[in-house]
């Protein structure tokens, strides 16, 4: 059974994607990026002491492209640059619950991110989700949060890199 976040959480795919040879992503709605709360680093760290999490990593987005088998999802592919958790290859490709939907710009071939997966939470593989790792070191989505309900709020204290590796490594 998947947790509450399950619905971020999208299977492993190490095959070519549709938009390899595209730079950017296009997007129809342009989401500027959601700010989570710091707590969220707590979250992952406890979801990866339950198992719930196997894998989490700092890589580079590479390229997305639609699920032929649910329109709703889409396959992420990443670059690996340093594992925080788990045991991977150099680069990973994982199904999430929804394509990416950042504003133009925001999210292109090489963009850092901030990655995490989970085994065979679907009949292809893992699932997992991302989050753009800004220059300052704050964490960016395209969605709120599960503790930020429908409508974003501003975040005083917005999850930061730091955080996740200070909450992983305390875990």
């Amino acid at each position: 059974m998947l947790n509450p976040l399950g619905v971020f959480l999208a299977a492993l795919l190490l095959a070519p994607s549709a938009t390899a040879g595209r730079d950017s992503i296009p997007t129809p709605v342009d989401s500027v990026g959601v700010h989570w709360p710091r707590e969220n680093a707590l979250w992952l760290a406890r979801e990866v002491r339950k198992r719930d999490i196997h894998f989490v990593f700092v890589g580079r987005f590479w390229a997305w492209s639609p699920d032929t088998s649910d329109r709703r999802s889409s396959w992420i592919t990443c670059l690996v640059d340093s594992v925080l958790f788990g045991e991977y290859p150099d680069s990973a490709a994982f199904s999430r619950s929804f394509r990416p939907d950042f504003a133009p710009g925001k999210l292109a071939r090489g963009t850092r991110v901030l990655a995490w997966m989970q085994q065979g939470c679907t009949r292809r593989g893992a699932c997992g989700d991302f989050l753009i790792v800004e220059p300052d070191g704050r964490l960016s989505s395209d969605h709120p949060s599960p503790n930020q309900g429908n409508a974003p709020r501003v975040e005083a204290e917005p999850l930061r890199i730091t955080d996740v590796i200070e909450a992983l490594r305390n875990r």
